[in-house]
């Protein structure tokens, strides 16, 4: 085992945490990959995983281009941690990596898939294999923050997810000629399409769906999980949460809420189990923060104490409320609060939970293919016919006279 002779104090302290419980090693190589220093118990064994399909090139490739973090993953679904550290001439010095590590379990007829595709001597097959039974397998959310940990404690830069990299699986096919690009163009493209989708969260613009669609549809996040498209996804749309719950922050609404919010869409997210669900849940993430900021920014004039009310009350509509409930939020008195939120919002507690609830369930019939029974379950109406009534008055249609407007014709 190698020791830590880093001039940086704050090393050694950052590579022992990640030790902590689990067998995550740290790794610093030189310019030309030359490894200096690790804490592994087996240097050569953990470092041939990260040799052994020639991704150094194309890493240090992204090392000169941008002090950025890069995620690296490779064919077998293995995942590192990549920074970069620069001379005072502001050449590249050192490459810092921590890994290897999973993010999911590789089932054995996955494992041997992959192997049988790589060109390794029966010796390092089995080498490979024991190895990767031994890897520690991390939630991805904590992945990301250990790369934010690492770039700050080698730099002292704060940065956000939205500035994390990807190195994908080499084994990736190469698109037909005619469709091939520069890498930089379609990373561009991919960049200016999420940031333009950001921006409008940021400012509670909200899109038509066609450009909404076209925008999310066209975001490219690096493939983070090899030969599982749904585990994919689920990843790509984790960092996407995390910036829409910045995007959101800068907007407007209250941190609580934003947290609330991202900590909710990731728990959906994990629980999904088809690629069609998490699209939809990434249509309604958006649709959901970019609204909030919206209401915000349209109530201007509401104390903080007001917009915990509301706050509340969006995140719990499908829960009995009461005026306890909202006090507490706002550490009002009773019959203060009552006074106060008619002041402020222009209506009664019950008329404002009443006109969310109302709005939740034109979005659930616009979006999903709940029947409406359930929709009015949900919301806490004690029968269907008595949701029709509340939601005709309100919107001066039925319920399934809404969703077919709506463009939707689901079975009731």
């Amino acid at each position: 085992m190698n020791t830590w002779n880093s001039d940086n104090i704050y090393l050694p302290f950052f590579h022992d945490l990640l030790t902590c419980g689990q067998n995550l090693y740290s790794w610093i190589y030189d310019r030309d990959l030359q490894l200096l220093e690790d804490n592994s118990p087996d240097s050569e064994r953990y470092r041939f995983l990260f040799l052994m399909e020639k991704m150094g090139p194309r890493l240090l490739e992204l090392g000169l281009t941008e002090a950025k973090p890069v995620l690296v993953t490779n064919s077998l679904g293995i995942l590192w941690i990549a920074d970069f550290e620069y001379d005072d001439t502001g050449a590249l010095w050192r490459v810092h990596v921590i890994g290897p590590l999973l993010i999911d379990a590789i089932s054995d007829a996955k494992l041997d898939r992959a192997l049988n595709a790589l060109s390794l001597s029966n010796q390092a097959r089995r080498q490979v294999r024991e190895t990767v039974r031994e890897l520690p397998i991390l939630p991805f959310t904590r992945l990301i923050h250990y790369s934010l940990m690492l770039h700050y404690t080698i730099r002292g830069e704060k940065i956000t997810t939205n500035e994390l990299r990807f190195l994908d699986d080499p084994s990736s096919s190469d698109p037909p000629a005619d469709q091939a690009k520069p890498g930089w163009q379609k990373g561009a493209r991919a960049w200016e399409r999420e940031q333009e989708l950001l921006r409008h969260i940021t400012e509670g613009n909200e899109l038509d769906i066609r450009r909404r669609d076209q925008l999310s549809l066209g975001m490219r996040v690096g493939k983070l999980s090899s030969g599982d498209n749904l585990r994919q996804l689920k990843n790509t749309l984790i960092i996407f949460t995390a910036l829409c719950m910045r995007a959101a922050l800068r907007g407007g609404i209250l941190a609580e809420t934003a947290y609330e919010l991202s900590d909710r869409y990731i728990q959906a997210i994990e629980a999904s189990t088809q690629i069609p669900e998490i699209v939809e849940i990434s249509r309604v993430m958006e649709e959901d923060f970019t609204h909030r900021v919206r209401l915000v920014k349209e109530a201007s004039g509401i104390s903080p104490q007001i917009q915990r009310c509301l706050d509340y009350i969006s995140l719990h509509r499908q829960e009995k409320i009461t005026v306890s409930d909202l006090a507490a939020q706002a550490g009002y008195a009773e019959n203060y609060l009552i006074t106060k939120f008619k002041a402020e919002t222009g209506k009664t507690i019950s008329e404002y939970i009443h006109a969310e609830k109302m709005e939740h369930a034109k979005s659930l019939l616009k979006s999903t293919d709940d029947p409406i029974s359930e929709i009015a379950e949900k919301l806490g109406f004690a029968t269907q016919s008595h949701f029709g009534k509340r939601f005709r008055d309100y919107a001066g249609c039925s319920p399934s006279e809404y969703r077919q407007k709506a463009g939707f014709d689901f079975a009731i």
